[in-house]
Parts: C-alpha cells; sequence; structure tokens
C-alpha cells in the first residue's frame, strides 16, 4: 500500500448515543462530536514545528497521485 502523506485516518469509537434511534444518522451530539475530533486534527497538523517555505509546499504537492 502507497503512502500518502496528505492523508490521515481518523480512528472513532462511535458509541449508539450518537446515533438516531434507527442508527442509519448521526444526530446533533454525534455530529458536534465528529466536528471536533476533525477540527483538533487538522489543528495537530496545521501547527508544525518548522513552517514551510511556498516552494517546499508547491513541492509536496507536485508529487502527490
Amino acid at each position: 500500500m502507497k503512502k500518502l502523506d496528505y492523508l490521515k485516518i481518523i480512528e472513532t469509537n462511535l458509541n449508539k448515543e450518537y446515533f438516531t434511534q434507527h442508527g442509519l444518522h448521526m444526530n446533533i451530539a454525534g455530529k458536534e462530536w465528529m466536528v471536533r475530533l476533525i477540527a483538533s486534527n487538522i489543528k495537530q497538523t496545521m501547527t508544525r514545528q518548522t513552517p514551510l517555505s511556498p516552494y517546499q509546499l508547491k513541492t509536496e504537492r507536485s508529487h502527490g497521485v
């Protein structure tokens, strides 16, 4: 499997309380929980120790799929 640097898999452990009664859709609490989880992962990704220059960003994107 090819490693994709721009992709991150977020593992979740969703409880039934985050879904509607029939279980097909997330309820408000589940959506809010998921948004917080995604936002915290984005924040971790965006706060690198050394910021990239525009040239580095361009070359990183050009090496993608």
